[in-house]
């Protein structure tokens, strides 16, 4: 870091720092309203967030920052990566 300059990922592990705090607000929030526990998943995108949320059930959440992706992903089983397929794309 370069004075006030960050790069891309220091950038990035500071909005999913925030994100962390809002999940874990919102969670608590839940359980004192409904008194039911949630799981949170924090990342960059929605499939890698979906993933974490599944990691630590019934009541925690996961982060994964940006430098961590290639371990979570190759460490998931294929059969629990989902993705959509657009099937206006696909040859016909």
């Amino acid at each position: 870091m370069f004075g006030n300059r960050f790069t891309p990922v220091q950038r990035h592990d500071k909005v999913l720092a925030v994100a962390t705090q809002l999940a874990s607000q919102i969670r608590e929030a839940v359980l004192k309203e409904t008194d039911y526990t949630c799981s949170a998943g924090i990342a960059h995108n929605k499939m890698l967030a979906k993933m974490a949320s599944g990691q630590n059930k019934p009541n925690g959440q996961t982060i994964i920052p940006e430098s961590q992706v290639e371990l979570a992903m190759g460490a998931m089983p294929v059969g629990k990566i989902k993705f959509a397929i657009r099937c206006d794309l696909l040859p016909i």
